[in-house]
């Protein structure tokens, strides 16, 4: 944990120094901050965790996406157009809707393996943006993700803190690895994409 707020400040300072300096605007700079990777790091879940199971694999990633934090979250917390907008979201059933939130039905897959689970989505509107989603299902293999949608110093851009844990056991063993690195490797990339996706439907 220390390593990656170490890393992610020392970013920020690099990128602070060239704007101040005058070589780089911010706009600039985060303009190509949104065209990487950003940071991802892996880590275990604790007890005190919300999804209070220790052990489980997981991730921790800050990246930046080209577009207000009002914008990124009205997106992201759309689960009813998941399916239309990430490839490998098959189908989502509201069971139930709730203040500031959804229970669903919710089926992924990718290489011709698949999943169910119910799922809790909890969404926290301005100032401070966040879309959260857990397993609640009986006997359903246990994830958690949690979204922060972070103001920079361009409105035209949002950094997205991630937190992700979830139980892989039930995958087979050849398949775990290729998971969890292509999740690492894909986890900006896949929210920068369906988030294009969705403010393209609003022009």
């Amino acid at each position: 944990m220390i390593s990656w707020y170490s890393k992610d400040l020392s970013r920020l300072l690099v990128a602070a120094s060239l704007v101040m300096a005058g070589t780089l605007s911010w706009a600039e700079t985060l303009a190509e901050e949104a065209k990487g990777a950003g940071v991802v790091e892996t880590l275990k879940s604790t007890a005190s965790d919300p999804i209070g199971i220790e052990g489980l694999p997981g991730l921790i990633g800050s990246f930046v996406v080209a577009a207000s934090c009002a914008d990124a979250f009205s997106v992201v917390s759309d689960i009813e157009k998941y399916p239309e907008r990430v490839e490998k979201v098959k189908e989502v059933v509201v069971l139930k809707r709730e203040s500031k939130g959804l229970v669903v039905r919710y089926t992924e897959g990718a290489m011709g393996i698949s999943s169910t689970t119910t799922m809790r989505w909890t969404f926290e509107g301005a100032p401070s943006y966040s879309v959260s989603s857990i397993v609640i299902g009986e006997g359903e293999s246990p994830s958690y993700t949690m979204l922060r949608f972070e103001k920079t110093a361009d409105p035209g851009f949002c950094r997205i803190n991630a937190t992700v844990f979830a139980d892989v056991s039930w995958l087979p063993r050849f398949a775990v690895s290729w998971v969890m690195d292509a999740t690492r490797d894909e986890l900006a990339s896949a929210y920068r994409t369906m988030i294009a996706a969705g403010l393209s439907e609003t022009k």
